[in-house]
């Protein structure tokens, strides 16, 4: 057994390495909910930036057919972040043009 981490109550100091975003998500909202504390995780797809150009297959295998704007991603971040959230706790987020609804689950 693992020494529990001394800000998240229920969880190891050292996880897994191989322990998904989304485990931590569920694991760290779970334990700071009594501080008030809401944890979310935002997870973009494709997105127009500089290290994406050039980049063409990926929009062919989304249901949305082009790139993700930075401004979509920053406002899903924004609403997170504001109190019109403030009922959303361990959730993921998918920003990513409906990849995930065509291609299924990616596990890595």
């Amino acid at each position: 057994m693992l020494p529990a981490s001394p800000v998240w109550r229920n969880f190891p100091a050292i996880p897994p390495p191989n322990l998904r975003s989304e485990v931590w998500t569920k694991a760290a909202s779970i334990d700071l909910a009594s501080d008030n504390i809401r944890v979310n995780s935002v997870h973009p797809g494709m997105i127009d930036t500089p290290m994406n150009v050039g980049a063409t297959s990926a929009p062919k295998l989304q249901a949305i057919k082009r790139m993700g704007l930075p401004r979509e991603v920053a406002a899903m971040v924004l609403f997170l972040a504001s109190d019109d959230a403030s009922f959303c706790t361990g959730s993921e987020y998918v920003v990513d043009g409906g990849y995930l609804n065509v291609v299924g689950e990616v596990l890595i």
